[in-house]
């Protein structure tokens, strides 16, 4: 799970009054080449020499934290990432014709094609369509649920495993409701207004970790068993 707006969905200012934004909260992610890391990391850089400078100055107000908003856009984060900046918005438009797009912006570098798909996620409609004959007729022979999933990762984990995710005491159940739409594993579930979480079920994917419950290492040796990486 990964910011993958790339440059077109960075804030207009990554700075306020005694605040900073870096990596993914900003969107640095080069969503062709599936990485982020050394972007985050070099704007942790930018955003410690800006904070040193307020500290000397003694000022942490925007006028004095605009710098680093000037270090990122004359950085290499800004010169990548620009160049990649409509890859996964091509793909709006379906995987082979958004393929063709994406192999037109890696030749162009960004610059073709650009403006075509330069609209916001929002203004896109979104349909639900009814299941076909032929999916229901497949779902119907062979049915894959949350647990067989769970169970086909590889997962190695005992029922009775100490709770690993922390979860708030202010959960409501709309928020419930939110974390168990998240979870493709079961691990979320609301009973009534409350969030029962099934600990055995996580596969460790930490998309939750970033919205809610606190993901923190379980006990020596369980979880999945990822062979292939």
């Amino acid at each position: 799970t990964i910011p993958e707006g790339g440059y077109k969905s960075w804030p207009k200012k990554m700075h306020a009054d005694g605040v900073l934004v870096a990596g993914d909260a900003v969107g640095f992610v080069n969503v062709p080449a599936l990485k982020g890391l050394h972007y985050a990391m070099q704007s942790g850089v930018y955003a410690a020499d800006t904070i040193f400078e307020a500290l000397k100055a003694d000022n942490f107000t925007s006028s004095t934290l605009s710098a680093y908003d000037t270090r990122i856009h004359n950085s290499y984060i800004k010169k990548d990432l620009y160049k990649v900046r409509g890859m996964r918005q091509a793909f709006k438009s379906g995987f082979l014709l958004g393929g063709a797009q994406a192999g037109l912006m890696t030749l162009t570098g960004g610059l073709f094609p650009d403006a075509s798909i330069d609209h916001e996620d929002a203004a896109s409609a979104k349909v639900i369509r009814p299941e076909s004959t032929a999916t229901a007729a497949t779902n119907s022979i062979k049915p894959l649920s949350k647990v067989d999933g769970v169970y086909l990762s590889g997962n190695k984990t005992r029922d009775d495993i100490p709770q690993h995710l922390t979860v708030g005491k202010d959960i409501t159940g709309d928020v419930a409701d939110m974390y168990a739409a998240l979870c493709p594993a079961g691990v979320y579930e609301r009973r009534g207004d409350q969030l029962i979480v099934n600990a055995p079920n996580c596969v460790d994917c930490k998309a939750t970790d970033v919205l809610g419950p606190r993901w923190q290492p379980r006990e020596g040796g369980a979880g999945p068993d990822y062979k292939m990486m």
